[in-house]
């Protein structure tokens, strides 16, 4: 005959007592969170082509619902040029040709940022503009400024000038 098994009893967890969780559990799921920013933060960098792609779409004709007076801030920054920053991946560097059309795009910036931070996926996106002197020559008036300026051009004018002597220019 067989003995008889002997059951022993479960233990009974007292009410208001729960068993102890995971220690590690809070650190792992940090260290996942933490990960998936990163890698998210690594695709939404900007580069020179999807700005480029970007900024194109941005003035096309097509995109006239996207942003209001499209017309508008496609001839302001016509020859204007925008580059990804290359100390800050989420700067764009705004080239403008003078200082009236960085005060002409000023109303338009948060449209233009808005539409920027929602095709590149980057809320943190920024915007800094940069005027760059025009050169401008001086115009020519008198007949010595015209004789300079036709020397610029021209250096062989001068055995002209010892040939012929002073003439009208």
């Amino acid at each position: 005959m067989k003995p008889a098994a002997v059951e022993t009893p479960r233990r009974q967890i007292p009410p208001g007592i729960y068993p102890m969780a995971d220690p590690l559990k809070p650190v792992i799921e940090e260290a996942k969170r933490k990960v998936e920013s990163e890698t998210q933060q690594e695709a939404a960098l900007l580069t020179e082509e999807t700005l480029k792609e970007i900024w194109e779409e941005m003035l096309s004709e097509d995109n006239e619902k996207a942003i209001d007076d499209t017309e508008k801030i496609r001839d302001i920054l016509s020859g204007s040029k925008a580059t990804v920053s290359e100390e800050e991946r989420d700067v764009i560097e705004l080239t403008m040709p003078g200082s009236y059309s960085e005060a002409s795009i000023k109303p338009y910036m948060s449209q233009i940022m808005t539409y920027l931070r929602n095709r590149t996926g980057n809320p943190l996106l920024q915007m800094k503009t940069k005027v760059v002197k025009e050169d401008r020559e001086r115009k020519i008036y008198g007949p010595k400024a015209t004789y300079a300026e036709m020397m610029k051009i021209n250096p062989r004018l001068e055995e002209l000038h010892k040939i012929f002597g002073t003439l009208d220019y």
